[in-house]
């Protein structure tokens, strides 16, 4: 920020030299407001921040506590109780990531039946040897050939 310069010509009584200082403390107020106000905004900002790596971190937490047996409404109190995540949160998060995954693993499935027809194999054959129906075979082929 540039400084305020005023360029005075004669002299200036008390009282607008008052006022002018009122004016410039005024203006001070108001700059370290905004101050405060963006500070605040930071602050805000690390805390969404550090929200969020943790947020990252919980589905793994809750797939620990799955592997060892615990039922899935078990498992979401443990892991919320380790986290400091409102359960819903933390189901939504998990959910979320099983449902990237599941979708990752139909396109490598999709491109598995791909490659097996390319070599000729029958949809049977592509079916038994992935240890999928059949129509699940025809499905994904129709769905490729479609898109």
């Amino acid at each position: 920020m540039e400084p305020i310069v005023l360029k005075i010509d004669g002299d200036l009584s008390a009282r607008s030299l008052r006022e002018i200082a009122g004016h410039y403390e005024h203006l001070a107020r108001l700059y370290r407001a905004r101050a405060a106000e963006l500070d605040g905004y930071a602050a805000m900002r690390r805390q969404t921040e550090k929200h969020l790596d943790r947020l990252a971190n919980t589905p793994a937490v809750l797939d620990g506590y799955l592997d060892n047996g615990l039922s899935f409404e078990n498992a979401l109190s443990a892991a919320s109780a380790a986290t400091g995540i409102i359960p819903e949160t933390l189901a939504h998060y998990w959910k979320e990531r099983q449902r990237v995954r599941n979708a990752a693993a139909v396109a490598k499935r999709a491109q598995t039946v791909l490659t097996l027809t390319r070599q000729g194999k029958t949809q049977v054959e592509i079916a038994g040897r992935l240890g999928i129906h059949p129509k699940s075979v025809s499905r994904i082929l129709s769905k490729a050939l479609n898109t």
